[in-house]
This record gives structure tokens, sequence and C-alpha cells, in this order.
């Protein structure tokens, strides 16, 4: 009894090895191909103006993607695999700009702009708006706001 039940049990284990373990090491795979691609989108390719390495199928960005997934395996955080690509190339690299340096003037454009050009049609806006006469009523004869109160009466009262 005591040795069909150690052969079962090394039976269990060995079909727990066999199932669970390639499961594992799939979804480890997985882990690291998301945070991979997180990666890609974060680097410009060299030779394609416009692409991220992700987007890219240039021999350069495969090698980059390659390099990348083997860094993570060997434990590198996305910041030391960002950097190792800004050493080698620079900052240009990077598909988003960090907000230091000219950079961060880079980031406040926009709202400069927007701002301003809020500021300029709500100028605009004021100065039409001052430079139109309000709309008056004509001046109507008594008599003929009397005409128009009985011809309503009148209507009122056929209906």
């Amino acid at each position: 009894m005591t040795k069909h039940f150690g052969i079962r049990v090394l039976w269990v284990f060995l079909a727990w090895v066999a199932i669970v373990q390639p499961v594992r090491a799939q979804q480890q795979d997985q882990t690291l191909e998301r945070r991979a691609e997180a990666i890609y989108n974060k680097l410009n390719c060299p030779v394609c103006a416009g692409q991220t390495v992700e987007s890219s199928n240039s021999e350069v960005a495969k090698e980059m993607r390659r390099v990348i997934r083997e860094m993570l395996r060997e434990g590198k955080s996305e910041q030391e695999i960002l950097q190792y690509f800004v050493d080698r190339y620079g900052e240009w690299i990077l598909a988003v700009p960090p907000r230091r340096g000219v950079n961060r003037l880079l980031w406040w454009i926009p709202v400069v702009v927007f701002l301003t050009g809020g500021g300029m049609v709500w100028a605009f806006y004021t100065w039409v708006r001052s430079r139109t006469p309000e709309p008056q009523m004509p001046d109507i004869p008594e008599e003929t706001l009397q005409k128009i109160d009985r011809l309503l009466k009148e209507e009122e009262e056929e209906s």
C-alpha cells in the first residue's frame, strides 16, 4: 500500500512539473514581453524618422528589441534600459523628452499658446460687443398698438 502511494505521489509531482512549470514560464514570458513593449514605445528608432522601436521593422529596431528583452531577462529596470540607450544615442532617442532644461520650455509652449489665443479671442469678442450698438425697438405709434390689441381681441372672441 505504501509503495503504491509513493509511486502515485511521484506521478502527481511529475505531472505537476510537466503541466504547471511550462505555464509559469509562459506567464513569465508574457510579463517580460509586456514590459518590453512598454519600453519599445518609449524609444525612437534611430533610422526611421517618427517611428518608435515598436512600430519600426528596420534591422536596428529589431536588434534594439532583442537587446531590451535580454536586459530585462538579466533583471535590469526600465530606467536602466532607457539610460543605456540615452548614453548610446543621446536624449533624442526618447520618444517623450524629459521635462527638464530646454525641454521644459517645449512642454509649456502649447499651454502659453492656448492661453494667449484664448485671451485674444476674448478681447476681440469684447471689442466687437462694445462697438455694436444695442438693438432698439422702433417707436410704434399708439394708434397702431391699439389697433393690434383690438385685432387680437377679435381673434380670441372668434375662437
